[in-house]
């Protein structure tokens, strides 16, 4: 008998503490000392400490979903943020074939007019000055040496912009020749600056040596031009 009294005592002090309660009850019997409250209970407030300790698994169940949900968004978003932004470089346009040589800084090819980035060259009417001070053709010299260095040869340029005219401004090569470094280093065209200064070192270098135009007095191509026909 007594055990089972106990038994629906523990019973009834394990389901008021889940409640919230800590509830108290001394069925007749048990204990000479208790006092007999023939099925009444007396309801007594947990302590701090008591009620910590109940709520503490609960708080830190629901801190660990919390963390999981977050992880699982930021996973999810991350992926949507992969799927819907693919890299998106740009690519600069090769262009490439044997070409028709237009003048000392400009070619063509397919039908499309190729304007060498970073340099410029004498226009074909231009003349120059030699070493004498004679007067000679020094945009018609450009022009023949740039056909002398790609012969027959078929030429990669890499586009690096569009110019106002719609041409393509690109670096162009003849296996791993730059065209244009080439250009400048041997003194028919000049670094310009205005745009890139990529080619100064070979200007300076063929200035030191008196190759080309430098032999003798020349007006810059960019001045030419604005003179002449005032354009660029």
């Amino acid at each position: 008998m007594r055990a089972a009294v106990a038994a629906r005592t523990t019973q009834t002090l394990r389901s008021d503490v889940i409640a919230g309660r800590f509830l108290t009850q001394r069925p007749c019997g048990i204990v000479a000392t208790d006092v007999c409250w023939r099925g009444r209970t007396r309801t007594m407030g947990l302590t701090n400490t008591a009620k910590i300790a109940v709520a503490l698994p609960f708080v830190a169940a629901a801190l660990f979903a919390g963390v999981r949900l977050f992880e699982n968004h930021s996973e999810t978003a991350s992926a949507a943020v992969t799927a819907v932004a693919p890299d998106q470089s740009p690519q600069r346009a090769e262009i490439s074939g044997v070409p028709i040589i237009v003048d000392g800084d400009t070619i063509k090819i397919d039908g499309r007019r190729i304007r060498f980035f970073g340099m410029d060259a004498p226009e074909s009417a231009q003349l120059c000055g030699d070493q004498s001070g004679a007067a000679y053709a020094c945009g018609d010299k450009a022009t023949s040496e740039l056909r002398s260095l790609i012969g027959q040869s078929a030429v990669a340029c890499r586009q690096r912009d569009t110019d106002r005219y719609g041409r393509a401004v690109a670096v162009c090569f003849v296996g791993s020749e730059d065209l244009s470094a080439e250009m400048v280093r041997k003194g028919w065209a000049l670094a310009y600056r205005h745009y890139s200064l990529d080619y100064v070192p070979q200007e300076d270098e063929a200035h030191y040596a008196r190759v080309g135009m430098w032999v003798g007095h020349f007006e810059a191509p960019w001045d030419w031009r604005h003179e002449h026909k005032g354009g660029n």
